[in-house]
């Protein structure tokens, strides 16, 4: 949710001294009127914002039935906490569109005054989980990415990346970025408060958010205005492309690989060999036709001599009775076929497993590739208005220092575009997760 709560220095003293150009004392709070078409796109947008709401409460609920069924020996496996921490944050942030957006853009357009009172009733609040979601999803983003980064690239060897990888760093984790987001926010929710204009005639001109003295305080300045926009939008765009970017080139690496060494080496000698050597290996483990005709023989009646038609031709010889010794090498020949082929059965189910959790890490790495790119796309607008905030430039004001319809328009395009990263999310998790599109389709069943 992209709210400015950067001011000019001229706006400063009108606003805190709340009097008008002339000096006369503020009567009434300034709000934005809605046109049309504004109303429609912010209502629209908000019918989104509802859908997408939805969506990740559902996300929500399929992480946490997916994580307690693939626990073994705990309550449940927290492998996924990253997504449902994610999926809390665009639930919210869905919600804050529709309660800072979409509500005043009914209270105004339709002047339905009940809208307007709740608005102002939750702006607070609202407001500062908005900031604060927006704070989170990037780095819950990083953090899950650089876990598939350090899998794509098979670093767990090392001693730090192994320990990141466990599950119980998860928690730990979370909680840094959580920590981190709420220290570097929290100023905030001292910045504003609702200011009343009682006498005003104008029933929505009786309430605005104000900022209070904190808002010019220099240190609130500088940590709102440089460190905040650093670490929320310029870090995480720099590292959430960096990651990305290495772990397509990865996969692309190995899937070059892979179809070039299956296109060369299906004629190949060498492959051609280990195919015959496992040919003769697997006619030497098989028991030969003389072992079997033997095995016959010796199973019929006793007698002196006999003779018997096998294919046409009449095999005839005494009657031999096995000595101890030989049946207790025949016994071991058997067992020995038994176990190779037991062998073989395991190992086929060791590769099959292996085959089976490969493709579910490469499944999560895709979907957490698709997500950081919808991120990153909805995010580059915003990245390219903090640069112009950052240098002041002179298409965002006018010469009165008023916003522009320009800035007006960056600005609830940034909105927007937060929200649609949040709403698409749960598209991308069909296309790119069997448990997820499973669990899904489960879940509408039920309905």
């Amino acid at each position: 949710m992209y709210v400015s709560d950067n001011l000019t220095i001229a706006e400063e003293n009108s606003t805190i001294e709340a009097v008008n150009n002339d000096g006369s004392q503020l009567l009434c709070a300034a709000y934005d009127e809605y046109t049309t078409l504004r109303f429609g796109l912010i209502v629209g947008a908000s019918v989104f914002a509802i859908i997408g709401a939805t969506t990740n409460i559902i996300l929500i609920r399929i992480f946490i039935v997916l994580s307690i069924s693939s626990a073994q020996d705990q309550k449940w496996n927290p492998s996924r906490l990253y997504l449902i921490a994610l999926a809390v944050c665009d639930a919210f942030l869905c919600i804050s569109f529709i309660l800072i957006f979409g509500l005043d853009a009914v209270a105004i357009y339709t002047r339905n005054y009940f809208s307007h009172w709740f608005y102002f009733q939750t702006i607070i609040v609202v407001f500062f989980g908005a900031r604060l979601a927006q704070m989170l999803i990037p780095y819950f983003l990083i953090v899950a990415t650089f876990e598939r980064w350090v899998l794509a690239y098979n670093l767990q060897g090392y001693r730090f990346l192994k320990f990141y990888t466990k599950n119980r760093t998860k928690y730990w984790a979370t909680l840094v970025v959580c920590g981190l987001a709420i220290s570097l926010r929290l100023p905030m929710a001292f910045a504003f408060f609702i200011r009343h204009f009682d006498d005003c005639p104008d029933v929505f001109g009786r309430r605005q958010l104000w900022p209070t003295s904190v808002f010019f305080l220099p240190e609130y300045q500088i940590l709102d205005f440089y460190v905040v926009s650093a670490v929320q939008v310029f870090v995480p765009f720099a590292a959430l492309t960096s990651l990305n970017g290495m772990i397509v080139h990865k996969l692309t690496k190995k899937t070059t690989v892979l179809s070039t060494n299956t296109a060369t080496n299906s004629h190949s000698p060498a492959l051609v060999k280990s195919e015959e050597e496992a040919r003769s290996q697997s006619t030497r483990s098989a028991p030969t036709i003389d072992y079997q005709i033997e095995i016959r023989l010796n199973s019929l009646p006793d007698q002196e001599a006999f003779s018997t038609q096998m294919n046409g031709f009449v095999l005839s010889r005494p009657r031999i009775q096995k000595r101890p010794l030989q049946k207790l090498f025949s016994g071991f020949r058997t067992k020995s076929l038994n176990i190779d082929l037991g062998e073989k059965r395991r190992s086929r189910r060791l590769s099959s497993a292996t085959r089976v959790r490969r493709a579910k890490v490469r499944e999560a790495t895709n979907t957490m590739l698709a997500i950081v790119t919808v991120y990153l796309m909805c995010n580059t607008p915003h990245f390219i208005l903090t640069l112009l905030e950052q240098f002041n430039s002179t298409v965002l004001r006018d010469e009165n220092g008023a916003s522009t319809q320009f800035y007006m328009a960056m600005s609830d395009l940034v909105s927007v575009l937060f929200m649609i990263s949040s709403f698409v999310r749960i598209f991308v998790y069909l296309k790119c997760n069997q448990e997820v599109r499973f669990e899904f389709r489960r879940i509408l069943g039920m309905l």
